[in-house]
């Protein structure tokens, strides 16, 4: 770190937010930092967003918006905001997200930008969901576990180390210097585009940090079919960033899709050894998923099931997501690199 307290510019994108934005907006716009500047990018919104937004954020100085219809995807309005802020550091955060008072300050500490750190990550975490919910409870649950979330940092409630190899862009900062090197985000891609800023970023010789000081609650799916169609295109997007970026490429997608292949070959093949294949791969995740249930609920009760059951839906959802996105027609490049190891 050059100097105390450098300048923060918190970028967040929306489009037809304003069930959530307000509160997004004032979390961001009163931290307890004392230099920071809060830039909203708005791809259009027809639904009164930003009516909302500007209400929120009162007569404060430090927030500026910026309507922009081009901006269609997330990526290209984190470029849009990261192209007009001011600041040393780039903060990205969703506007269906609540920041703690505290979480910019988490994030700029001087000891995650220690050893050649290009980017520092915090902790998200669900809002709460009414337990009358059960299956949606389930869903999200799970997902908060190693098993449901393969150890994501943007998923997984648990115990991290300081050291991550991707950092979702909900709850992230950047250098801007590292940010804009490495060419931002991949305007081409829906999902997994700081996936693959992330790779771009390791590769040039920078390590990204983890620090669960830095806390952010971000709103949960309201049905399951939303759910489970979040999963699809997270799926869809981790496929097309694949493509784009071998760095995209993760161990534990890689076991999703040889267990799916597994399965699936049932309906192709009918080999005695093929079966024997099968039956003893789906004993083994059947096994893995009750035990992964049963450690979350503690002992046998109703949501143990409800939990034996979202495992696999989060699961072939996702799975499914991928192979859609593996099968789309590869996407024209809409990034320009540079290289970070200078940093």
């Amino acid at each position: 770190m050059e100097f105390a307290n450098p300048r923060i510019s918190v970028i967040v994108t929306c489009f037809n937010s304003a069930e959530t934005i307000a509160e997004c907006v004032r979390s961001v716009t009163s931290q307890n930092y004392p230099n920071v500047e809060v830039i909203l990018v708005d791809a259009g919104s027809t639904d009164g967003t930003t009516s909302q937004a500007l209400r929120a954020a009162g007569n404060r100085a430090n927030f500026k918006l910026i309507v922009d219809e081009s901006a269609s995807t997330p990526a290209r309005g984190r470029n849009k905001g990261a192209g007009a802020a001011s600041g040393d550091f780039l903060a990205f955060t969703d506007s269906d997200c609540i920041a703690e008072p505290d979480w910019i300050g988490a994030l700029v500490n001087p000891e995650n930008w220690k050893h050649n750190v290009g980017a520092v990550g915090g902790k998200t975490v669900f809002t709460d969901i009414p337990h009358e919910r059960g299956m949606l409870n389930a869903l999200h649950g799970a997902l908060g576990t190693r098993l449901g979330s393969a150890g994501s940092i943007e998923f997984f409630d648990g115990t991290h180390p300081e050291t991550a190899k991707s950092l979702p862009s909900c709850n992230a900062m950047y250098s801007s210097k590292v940010f804009k090197l490495s060419g931002g985000f991949d305007e081409s891609l829906r999902y997994c585009e700081d996936s693959c800023l992330n790779a771009r970023i390791r590769r040039g010789g920078l390590r990204l940090a983890y620090t669960p000081k830095a806390v952010v609650y971000h709103h949960h799916r309201n049905s399951i079919g939303q759910f489970l169609r979040w999963m699809f295109d997270y799926g869809m997007g981790r496929g097309m960033a694949m493509k784009r970026d071998r760095g995209a490429i993760t161990f534990p997608t890689l076991l999703l899709v040889l267990v799916s292949l597994v399965i699936l070959s049932l309906a192709i093949w009918t080999a005695f050894p093929l079966d024997i294949l099968l039956v003893s791969t789906l004993a083994i995740y059947l096994g893995i998923d009750v035990a992964a249930a049963l450690t979350k609920t503690r002992r046998p009760q109703g949501d143990t099931l409800l939990y034996a059951a979202a495992y696999p839906l989060i699961h072939f959802s996702y799975v499914a997501g991928l192979a859609r996105g593996l099968a789309r027609r590869r996407p024209a490049p809409q990034v320009r690199s540079s290289s970070v190891s200078d940093v």
